[in-house]
């Protein structure tokens, strides 16, 4: 009977209530967060009144709501469109069963719903400002609402119509630019409708057409360039047009005549001086006639000129020292050559440090004598205030016992046992019978030995200055400072006692000395390194400030400085400094030409001092 008793209460405690719950609980544990929802349903449909089932399932629902949330504003997206708001107000409308207080999604729901309303608004607005652009033929405006729309609402009503309207415009366009002969104006259209989606067959008549306009278009142009001896202008003209292939015969014509022109500006630049001015225009001679002898003759001569334009000394005597530590100077100022001769880009070289050493000593010059006499640009000096290492040594005495060795003592038991068996015997006693007579007794000891730990801790301090001898004045001035910290433990080692040794472990002073050392170094040259960064860069601002002086000739050394040394320090093609220089060039070296620099040549129209 109290066995039947028993068997009951256990299936009481385990209703199927309790058994959901269990499993709502596990699952919540395990992250399954909706299956435990659902198991706390089905508790609640055996039992609706369990107020734990409610207290536990109404927390479940928080924390699920809040999951929806971070979910539905990653759907909504940043900056949010019309597609990701749709699909947020989607999925926190499937999530409401989770929302027991009815207020969790909603706020959320309706700013969704705000936000999909306003980019509906804001589009019918671009949508009706693009077609009045259409309309007045401002087509950059136009396309720029119609990409905002797309941007934000790709699955606009609007998008079908307005990208018809703006083709038709676009088509329209290239038909008007054809026939004014505006041929950049139709190739930008035309590279616009090509670019629209589902217009491949509205624009291949129009591609046609094009293609022949544009042939005798750059004929006429390629004409009109060479007329006034602008023949670099014109080969860029017809790369930039793709177009080579079909115009091989006019590229020959103005590769060989400008082969020759560019030579003789060239030469005629070189006699009057101009080496600048010289390079550049063999420079473009020769990307015409790559193979031309005499043109690769007269750029190498004046690239060569142009070379010594872009060296730049340097200058690093022995840094000063402390009385105590003569040796510091020279070691950090060798150390801060040989770093530079790293990281310091083309056309920076540095004087030998012991010429330096010897004409200070000798002559006892200034810095500004020196730079004359050494033809430096920059001397960098300084002195080393610090150079220190403390150690703190930390030891204690530590004490083992430790076992070293073994004796022999009496047995008591054996006294015992036998007087015991001579009793009992009457003095005939089995010595087989008895335990032994000795036993080994250890012998311990206790050992002292040391332990302890030590820090070492360096401090380094250096003062630079960098000295223009241009400007004869120090430019730059500062201190820095190296800081260097390690510690490491020790003990003795006790074999006896099971104690391993430790030893210590730390950097010899000189292996301290040499990484504050590289610390400053590398502090020093990383302003040296700026003082020097980009220096095509400079090269084009000194151009584009010449040239806001009207100083136009006073221009071509920073132009050609600054192109050479984009050659010499392979600088990328794609660089923006690069690119700022070529353009000048190109804007500055097609015009004011010198007279009769042809053979057997007048001057041609485009020969005059200033051209348009």
């Amino acid at each position: 009977m109290a066995a039947l008793l028993i068997l009951a209460v256990v299936a009481a405690c385990a209703s199927p209530a309790k058994q959901e719950i269990r499993a709502a609980r596990t699952a919540a544990q395990e992250g399954r967060l909706e299956e435990a929802w659902e198991r706390y349903e089905a508790a609640l449909a055996l039992e609706p009144s369990h107020e734990t089932a409610l207290a536990e399932r109404q927390a479940l629902g928080w924390q699920l709501v809040q999951g929806v949330l971070a979910e539905a504003n990653r759907l909504a997206g940043e900056p949010p469109t019309a597609a990701g708001l749709s699909e947020a107000i989607v999925y926190l409308d499937a999530a409401q069963r989770w929302d027991l207080t009815g207020d969790g999604l909603a706020s959320a729901r309706s700013g969704y719903q705000e936000a999909l309303s306003q980019i509906d608004a804001a589009n019918q607005a671009r949508a009706a400002q693009a077609r009045l652009a259409l309309d007045t033929g401002r087509l950059e405006l136009a396309a720029e609402e119609i990409a905002a729309i797309r941007e934000t609402d790709p699955a606009s009503a609007e998008l079908a119509e307005l990208d018809a309207e703006h083709a038709r415009a676009l088509e329209r366009r290239v038909e008007a630019s054809l026939s004014s002969g505006d041929i950049p104006g139709a190739r930008q259209a035309l590279r616009q409708l090509e670019s629209m989606p589902g217009q491949a067959a509205r624009a291949e008549p129009l591609r046609r057409k094009f293609a022949a306009a544009e042939l005798d278009w750059l004929r006429a142009r390629v004409e009109d360039d060479m007329a006034v001896d602008r023949y670099y202008t014109a080969y860029l003209r017809i790369l930039d047009s793709g177009r080579e292939a079909e115009l091989s015969d006019l590229v020959a014509t103005l590769r060989r005549r400008g082969g020759e022109f560019y030579l003789g500006q060239a030469q005629s630049r070189i006699a009057r001086g101009e080496t600048a001015r010289a390079y550049l225009e063999a420079v473009k001679g020769l990307e015409l006639a790559p193979h031309h002898p005499a043109l690769f003759g007269v750029h190498r001569d004046a690239r060569d000129a142009q070379l010594q334009q872009l060296q730049t000394y340097i200058a690093v005597p022995t840094f000063a020292t402390p009385r105590n530590q003569p040796e510091l100077g020279a070691q950090f100022s060798d150390a801060l050559i040989s770093y530079l001769f790293r990281v310091l880009p083309y056309g920076i070289n540095i004087v030998e440090r012991e010429k330096i050493d010897l004409l200070i000593r000798e002559q006892d010059r200034g810095f500004a004598e020196l730079g004359d006499v050494l033809d430096v640009d920059l001397i960098i000096s300084g002195n080393v205030s610090l150079m220190k290492i403390d150690r703190q040594d930390s030891e204690q005495e530590g004490i083992a016992r430790a076992r070293i060795g073994e004796r022999q003592e009496p047995n008591p038991a054996y006294e015992v046992a036998y007087r015991a068996a001579a009793r009992q015997s009457g003095g005939n006693v089995d010595p087989d019978k008895l335990p032994p007579s000795t036993i080994t007794v250890p012998i311990y000891e206790n050992i002292r030995y040391e332990k302890g730990s030590v820090t070492i801790k360096g401090f380094a301090t250096v003062a630079a200055r960098i000295f223009s001898t241009q400007q004869a004045a120090i430019v730059y001035a500062q201190e820095f400072n190296a800081r260097y910290g390690a510690t490491d433990s020790f003990q003795d080692e006790v074999d006896s006692a099971g104690i391993e040794g430790d030893p210590l472990e730390l950097p010899t002073e000189t292996e301290i000395v040499e990484s504050l050392r590289n610390e400053l170094v590398e502090q020093v040259a990383a302003v040296i390194e700026e003082y020097f960064e980009a220096r095509h860069r400079t090269f084009l601002k000194e151009a584009r400030y010449r040239l806001s002086r009207r100083e136009p000739e006073q221009a071509m050394e920073p132009l050609a400085a600054g192109f050479l040394y984009t050659v010499q320090a392979k600088i990328p093609s794609d660089d923006p400094d690069l690119i700022g220089l070529r353009d000048l060039i190109l804007a500055e070296t097609e015009r004011r030409f010198l007279p009769g620099s042809r053979p057997g040549e007048e001057a041609s129209a485009g020969t005059e001092e200033e051209q348009p």
